[in-house]
């Protein structure tokens, strides 16, 4: 009897054996109707997942969902596929409430853990990933993955201050972690530039030609106005991406800010012509043709520029204001300067030279004077040296106003 129930045992694994060789062998070959159909000839748990997976490869979700949620009794990883099938379907809320119980039954699974925060950091409900992060941060402490994840979530919920500590986490339980490297050299970039230098060179050490890191180092160097070697980064990235506009644009800037504007245009001009739809480019071209006496074509790069934004313009206007201004067209520049300061109400600037522009056109100086006075009432703290000019002729102006009156 006992040699018998061995027979069958063999011939029933033998059979199932064949089946798996036979199925891997259509998959391969991608025949995925003869896998369905073979498939369906049984009943058994482990032929349903395999026809579960085949139907999830082939878009078919509704029956991958269906055959997969007639296997009974479901393990573990049966009701995490379930949950991802419903993700995959656009059921996103049903399948985190599935992966929130799911987990809550099996706290120990990290894996689970991990697949449920990365899923509320791609859903952009950076709260709830934070919570889950930390929760895996309890567990493993020394898991450089869980502190990078955990600081990319505080970053992008507006506490990057928090996230410094998890990116030097991640680097002290993983030497070579080169992207907190990265973000931590970004987040100093503006505020302690040494230090920023400190972390994108080591993030370089480990990936010398990642443009990413090349970038932020071109930043950096800009920030410190060390110039020439803004440049000399900028044509390490050009070395590995010969159009890379990025490059040519900080290469440009870079020329511009040491008046150098003939070497300046022609980077820029690169930069244009490789991003022709990148207002700032344009801008920034138009900058170094008014810097260097261009006037038509910095006007034109300026019109360009504004073309490609929908809003935010005031910056081109105040500089085709200047132009006009040097072109002796003041009625045309005080038109530019009162549109950059209704674009941007808090832009002083354009108040100001709208201000001193009228007081040299209008022979009635109460239009000067007004635009004065709103400089004053709003402005006063923004700019020692305009405040301390318009306040003389604010004075200056109402003595005449005065005299005037009582001639």
């Amino acid at each position: 009897m006992k040699k018998i129930s061995f027979v069958l045992l063999f011939i029933l694994n033998f059979a199932v054996f064949a089946q798996t060789n036979k199925v891997d062998l259509l998959l391969q070959n991608g025949e995925y109707k003869k896998v369905i159909l073979l498939l369906k000839e049984s009943s058994s748990s482990d032929s349903k997942r395999k026809l579960t997976k085949v139907y999830s490869q082939i878009g078919k979700l509704q029956k991958a969902y269906d055959v997969l949620n007639s296997i009974s009794p479901k393990t573990v990883f049966d009701s995490i596929e379930l949950a991802k099938i419903n993700y995959k379907r656009g059921n996103k809320i049903q399948a985190l409430i599935s992966y929130e119980y799911i987990y809550s039954k099996h706290p120990k699974n990290l894996l689970l853990g991990l697949k449920l925060a990365n899923i509320y950091y791609k859903n952009e409900d950076y709260a709830k990933a934070i919570k889950h992060y930390k929760v895996l941060i309890e567990k493993d402490s020394t898991n450089s993955y869980f502190h990078y994840k955990l600081a990319r979530s505080l970053s992008k919920n507006n506490q990057e201050k928090a996230a410094v500590t998890y990116y030097k986490n991640a680097i002290l339980y993983t030497e070579n972690h080169s992207e907190s490297m990265y973000y931590l050299a970004d987040y100093y970039s503006d505020k302690k530039t040494t230090t920023a230098l400190f972390y994108i060179n080591k993030a370089l050490t480990i990936k010398p030609n990642n443009i990413r890191y090349l970038k932020t180092k071109t930043r950096i160097y800009y920030l410190k106005h060390q110039f020439n070697k803004a440049i000399q980064t900028a044509k390490k990235i050009l070395s590995v991406d010969p159009k890379n506009a990025y490059a040519y644009n900080s290469i440009g800037l870079s020329f511009y800010n040491q008046q150098q504007l003939d070497s300046a245009t022609v980077y820029e001009r690169k930069a244009v012509r490789l991003a022709h739809d990148n207002a700032e480019y344009q801008k920034n071209l138009g900058l170094i043709y008014e810097k260097n006496n261009k006037y038509m074509e910095a006007q034109i790069a300026f019109y360009l520029s504004m073309n490609l934004l929908k809003e935010t313009k005031h910056s081109q206007l105040y500089h085709l204001g200047l132009i006009a201004l040097k072109m002796k067209r003041k009625a045309k520049a005080i038109s530019y300067f009162k549109k950059a300061y209704e674009n941007n109400p808090n832009f002083y600037g354009a108040l100001y030279m709208l201000a001193t522009t009228s007081e040299s056109f209008y022979k009635d100086k109460s239009i000067a004077l007004k635009y004065y006075k709103r400089y004053l009432m709003t402005f006063e703290n923004s700019d020692k040296a305009k405040t301390a000019y318009v306040q003389s002729r604010i004075a200056v102006l109402n003595e005449k106003q005065f005299f005037e009156k009582n001639k």
